[in-house]
């Protein structure tokens, strides 16, 4: 399902610029090379897909997705789920991989979750994908692990490559998502594909 995307392989090509804490079977979304990004506690907003865009390090049969609760549960969500989106030339999204909806998950501060991922989505090392995470009814929004910098700052994560977006009133991952829907953020959720 993953095609070339020549917007963002102009940006950004070679080996030294790569994505994520390095995992044995697979990789972060959070960038370890951007100035001002930091372990910082997230409190997610419901109804908001958030999406944290990556370029695969390496070449694997996406298995499993994984995000982390920081010191805050969730309480009452109705809906959660993770995704990946490819990412077409222009820069809109198709879901390609995501995980059944699992209220528990969240549920337990300072938890990693692991969740199984839809279909054998082929990940290619050096094409870029959007992690999503969607959480639907809570009363109380967890924490999630990720980075953020100041509002002020956020337009930077506009341009290209572009690291972290948003798609607001949403009910369950949408099966695309067109490039010009997708809202400026300046939070960067960390996800694991693995």
């Amino acid at each position: 399902m993953a095609g070339t995307n020549a917007r963002y392989e102009a940006y950004v090509s070679g080996e030294d610029y790569q994505y994520g804490a390095s995992l044995t079977s697979g990789f972060g979304t959070l960038p370890e090379r951007r100035e001002g990004l930091g372990a910082n506690v997230l409190t997610g907003q419901a109804g908001i897909v958030f999406l944290a865009y990556v370029r695969a390090p390496k070449s694997m049969v996406l298995a499993n997705i994984g995000m982390v609760s920081t010191t805050q549960a969730a309480v009452g969500s109705t809906l959660v789920r993770f995704g990946v989106y490819t990412i077409d030339g222009s820069g809109n999204l198709t879901l390609a991989a995501s995980t059944t909806n699992d209220t528990s998950i969240f549920s337990v501060a300072s938890t990693r979750y692991t969740k199984a991922a839809s279909g054998s989505l082929q990940l290619v090392k050096g094409q870029w994908y959007a992690q999503a995470l969607l959480i639907v009814g809570a009363s109380t929004m967890p924490g999630v692990m990720g980075a953020v910098t100041p509002s002020t700052n956020f337009n930077v994560y506009n341009l290209a490559p572009r690291l972290a977006g948003q798609l607001a009133g949403q009910t369950d991952l949408p099966a695309s998502i067109a490039v010009g829907s997708v809202a400026s953020t300046n939070i960067v959720l960390w996800a694991e594909l693995t």
